[in-house]
């Protein structure tokens, strides 16, 4: 078998022509790319359309791709700006909604995952509903910081915004909770970091 080349490595074969490189990209990233845009459009595929419009815009422009120090952040920032181009081109979106945020689902498995690592259905429904009850922006940090692992400058850089509006948007999704949980942060964090092990 071929030793297993960094992310880095894939990519600058990538931006040299190599086209295994490219399918080697597309099949690591995959489950992380799909997972991130069905919370955006809820419908697979529309995900697998724009994933595979990404992918051909990568080949293709491949010569002029930048230097980058994260391929997966990058890939994510990708897939977002090219959702975000396909509701604009399909009008399946209002172009600004309320406050200009898009729509970003994060019910999706809280609920399956919270039962089945805790007992109690009653507390996962709380938490979906709660979780529901966030603006898209809010659920979309909470996806990035606490099911993606990122930090808050990769956060900034895939949302476009500052870093400390990261934090305040981190704030105010963990305020929001303990208001709709009635639980202390402390708890709402053990909660939402348990969902990923």
């Amino acid at each position: 078998m071929e030793k297993s080349l960094d992310d880095i490595e894939l990519w600058n074969l990538l931006r040299s022509g190599d086209r295994t490189a490219l399918d080697r990209i597309y099949n690591k990233f995959f489950n992380s790319l799909f997972q991130y845009g069905m919370r955006m459009l809820q419908d697979d595929d529309a995900v697998y359309d724009c994933m595979q419009n990404l992918f051909i815009k990568l080949w293709v422009k491949r010569e002029r791709l930048p230097d980058i120090a994260n391929l997966r952040n990058y890939l994510i920032f990708s897939l977002r700006n090219t959702i975000t181009d396909f509701r604009l081109a399909e009008n399946r979106y209002e172009k600004v909604e309320i406050n200009g945020e898009h729509h970003f689902d994060l019910k999706f498995s809280v609920e399956s995952e919270y039962i089945r690592k805790e007992d109690s259905s009653e507390k996962a429904l709380q938490l979906s509903k709660a979780m529901n009850d966030l603006t898209p922006r809010q659920k979309e940090f909470i996806y990035l910081k606490y099911f993606e692992e990122m930090d808050y400058n990769e956060i900034a850089e895939i949302m476009d915004m500052s870093i400390k509006a990261t934090y305040k948007l981190n704030a105010r999704a963990l305020e929001a909770l303990k208001q709709i949980l009635k639980i202390d942060k402390a708890l709402i964090l053990a909660i939402l970091l348990s969902l990923k092990q």
